[in-house]
């Protein structure tokens, strides 16, 4: 907005005016000037005084804005340092249990293989089983397995 370029000090100065006008026009009409022009003087005043308090009002709401966001942003910026604080807490927590459950599966796979190893690698299946399988994954139906040895 274009007026939010304009100093501050021009609508203090915009008030003053309104109120110098009013009581020129009602006190000063003993000079000639004023005393013919009292009307639009009076006029003039007043409109400059409703304008200058309702932007008095405007720079006043603006200040509690930016007060409050002034006051957001350091919330924020204390809320941001302590997510900063959990998130590393919650890093170093993960890194943790992926340490401690790589310890298990190490664990776990050096007792499979300290037992399993023990036994023959070769998984011996009976001929009927073998039989079975086959004609089922060609989708035929199976002789009676009794039969194979």
């Amino acid at each position: 907005m274009i007026l939010s370029f304009i100093p501050n000090i021009v609508f203090h100065l915009i008030v003053i005016a309104g109120i110098l006008g009013i009581v020129a026009s009602f006190f000063l009409t003993f000079i000639p000037f004023v005393n013919l022009y009292k009307l639009p003087i009076q006029i003039a005043s007043i409109i400059l005084l409703v304008f200058g308090i309702y932007f008095e009002g405007a720079i006043n709401n603006q200040a509690v804005w930016e007060q409050k966001v002034a006051a957001m942003e350091v919330k924020v910026a204390r809320q941001e340092a302590e997510s900063a604080d959990a998130n590393t807490k919650i890093v170093e927590l993960i890194a943790k249990n992926e340490k401690l459950i790589l310890e298990k599966d190490n664990a776990t796979d050096k007792i499979i293989t300290k037992y399993i190893t023990k036994y023959d690698n070769r998984c011996d299946l009976p001929n009927a089983t073998i039989s079975v399988h086959n004609s089922a994954s060609q989708n035929l139906i199976p002789k009676s397995p009794s039969n194979s040895n």
